[in-house]
Formats: structure tokens, sequence, C-alpha cells
């Protein structure tokens, strides 16, 4: 029903340079198959290899919905700002040459845009994709304007390349800063947010980003981060100092003394979504979930840990192996070197991609290479135990028979 919508569309898609021909391609692809039918697609070379250009003009021969323009000097924001400046209609799509979307992603885009014309763009949930296109993590970030209003002042809320712009709004904020290298997205969101433009998601999985398998913070560079940063700050002092209700901010930190400090945030965040973000407001929520936090045992997490360590130990074991490679050199191996101490297996090294030279915990770091042929590897982290587990660099590692195994997920015996 959402495709017989009459609504036109220009998607934008800069090509910009290392890109692959394949990916553009898929990606193309996925627009020129959208069930929104009424599409003008501008892609706009910028700096790219010459095969990703050749599969660009050829597919325009092909779709006269398509136009290639180009640029002299690589600028993504600039590429971005040119492609708006020559999109036909109001609604500008984004896609990003390496990513891939559902056939009704932008219908149900442009179906919630044409019920709701108070708010000035739309992204979606997406998943996180490999190289290969497996999928590695959903995102289900906040879909609420309300929500999305002062979430933005804590960090992005939206996969860049999944979003649906009206794009009166985004040249009434000034369209993209054409001086940031990175962060030109969630520069543009801000700006927005404080000239009162309404940004959404929407709940339904509709993008897959694509990112290196090797770095599960793949484009969070530190061009990236310092931008961010900036924006983030520059939010802050530029949000009043007030807030929540008096009365229902006193009740909620009251609710947190008393224990109760995941129910104090969801009050703080309640009234947040009412009066926006607000100083003593963003402060009052992140002090209730660090009481939250607080409140959780830390020596019955611990045994917990040490359990769960000891059956994987046993497991490791009874594959034939002394002793095991832990893959992860931050605060987790701290811990875990020494604990498999009370195990029998022997800690061979540590190895870790970002840190491979340094001297951690009276280790020093190794590449994941250099784990021999044969052996054991025990990934130590708690928050990236899923990405490295699915990494291509894992996947190597298994194709020279190392078996990679997992502490907190819990497959029959390996990873393997």
């Amino acid at each position: 029903m959402a495709a017989s919508i009459d609504t036109n569309v220009s998607v934008i898609l800069p090509l910009g340079p290392g890109g692959s021909a394949q990916w553009l391609r898929e990606a193309l692809h996925c627009v020129q198959r959208q069930t929104l039918t009424t599409l003008d697609i501008v892609v706009v070379i910028n700096g790219c290899s010459a095969s990703a250009v050749d599969v660009a003009r050829s597919l325009a021969l092909e779709d006269d919905r398509m136009r290639v323009l180009t640029r002299d000097e690589p600028s993504l924001p600039a590429a971005l700002n040119g492609g708006i400046a020559a999109a036909r209609f109001d609604l500008i799509a984004r896609m990003d040459a390496d990513d891939l979307c559902s056939p009704d992603r932008l219908a149900k885009q442009a179906s919630y845009l044409v019920k709701n014309p108070n708010v000035a763009g739309v992204g979606t949930a997406f998943d996180i994709i490999d190289e290969a296109g497996a999928t590695r993590q959903t995102v289900q970030p906040p879909t609420e304007p309300a929500r999305i209003r002062w979430r933005l002042t804590l960090g992005n809320v939206f996969a860049h390349g999944s979003m649906l712009l009206r794009k009166s709004a985004v040249l009434a904020a000034g369209g993209y800063d054409e001086s940031l290298f990175r962060g030109q997205d969630y520069d543009l969101w801000l700006r927005m947010i404080a000239r009162g433009f309404a940004l959404a998601n929407l709940p339904d999985v509709l993008y897959q980003r694509r990112v290196n398998a090797d770095d599960p913070h793949a484009g969070a560079d530190e061009a990236q981060r310092s931008v961010a940063a900036a924006r983030m700050v520059d939010a802050w002092l530029a949000s009043p100092m007030g807030g929540p209700n008096r009365g229902a901010l006193t009740a909620a930190v009251a609710d947190a003394l008393a224990g109760d400090g995941r129910a104090a945030a969801n009050q703080i965040e309640a009234q947040l979504d009412v009066n926006g973000p607000a100083m003593l407001g963003l402060l009052a929520r992140c002090w209730a979930r660090d009481r939250a936090s607080a409140h959780v045992d830390e020596r019955a997490w611990r045994v917990c840990q040490l359990a769960r360590l000891r059956e994987v130990a046993r497991k490791i074991k009874r594959a034939g192996a002394a002793r095991v490679w832990l893959w992860g050199a931050g605060e987790h191996t701290h811990w875990l070197a020494p604990a498999l101490g009370q195990t029998d297996l022997h800690v061979a090294g540590v190895v870790d991609d970002a840190l491979a030279g340094a001297t951690r915990f009276g280790f020093v770091v190794q590449a994941p290479e250099a784990i021999p042929a044969g052996e054991h590897a025990l990934i130590s982290t708690d928050a990236q135990e899923a990405s490295i587990a699915a990494s291509a660099g894992a996947q190597r590692l298994r194709k020279r028979n190392v078996r990679v195994w997992r502490l907190y997920d819990d497959p029959p015996e390996s990873m393997s």
C-alpha cells in the first residue's frame, strides 16, 4: 500500500575514493529496485576509482532516472551539497555506495513524511554488515522526534545513508558544512534540531550499513570523534540550565537514592521528551543510569564470570589444548589472564590488532596472525565478542585451523 503513494524522491549517492565497483553496483541496484519508482537518482563522482565510475556510467545509460555528476576535488560534504542542489525533488534520500537497503525502504519513509508534514527527515533501524554481507549487529535507534531531540545531544542516532530528508529543511539549516572532513551528518542534525526541525526514525530494519569486519569501530576515526565531541559540547552549552519539572525531578532522584535507578532514569527521560534537552535533565538522567549500574553486585557478577570461565576452559582442555591465546588486550584481559591461573590452561600470549607491539599485563601484544596454526584463541572482551567472532580476521584464523572460542556465547564446543 505504501508503494502507491504519489511521492517523488531524489536519491543522492556520492562515489568516494577507494570505493568498490561491485558494492556500488549492488547499492545502485537496491535503489533501482525500489517499489517507489518515481525517482531521480543523482550519482556524484567524488574522486572514486575508474572501475566504479565505469559502473555508474554504464548503469546510467540503462536507466533514464539516473544522472552522473562529477567533481574535480574529492569532498564528501561538497559532493552532498552538489547533489542536493541538483536534486529535482524536495524529498532527498541518502544512500552510501557500499551499503544496501530493502526494496520498500523509500516507500515506507515517504509514507511517513507524507503523514507527518512537521517532520523534516526520517531514518530507519539498520543492520551492520561485514564485507561479505553477513549481519553483525542490528541497531534499533530511538524513533520519536521528541526523544531524538534530546538524545542527539548525547550522540548520533542516525545511519546517515538511511536518511530521507526534506530538501527545503536541509537548505534552511545551511546544508552540509564543507569545512568538515568527517562528522558532517551529526553536525547537520544538530543544526536542524536547533532550528526547530523534527527528525525521526522508523523502527523497521530497512538499511544495511557495511563496515570493515576487522574494525568494530570502523568510521569512528580521530577526525570524526573530534567533530562529534565539539558539536556535542556546543549542544550542551546551548541547552538551557533548567529541565524537567522540579517536583518530578526530585521524585525521580529520590527513587534512584532508594535503589531504583533504572525507573528514575525512565522518569527523567519522559520529562526530557516533553521539555527537550536541558543541562539539569541530562545530568540527572546520566546520574540515575550510573546509580542503576552501581547497584549491580560486582562480587556476584565476578563469581558468575569465573564459573563460566571454568566451564569454557574445560571444553578447551577436552579439545586437546594445554594453552590458549587471549584475543583482546583491554581491561577484560586484566582479570581474565590471572583468572585462567585457577584452571589448567596456560596463557600462551595476548593478541590485538589495535595494540600489537604494546606491553599489557606482562605480555607483549601481537597481531592475531601470530597465533600458530592448530592452536586455540579465546576472545577476551564482553562488548565486542560477537564482532570479533564474525570478523574476517577470525575467518582467516579458522582457515589455518586455529580454533576461536567465545566466553559469553554458548556454542556446542567452539566457533570453528
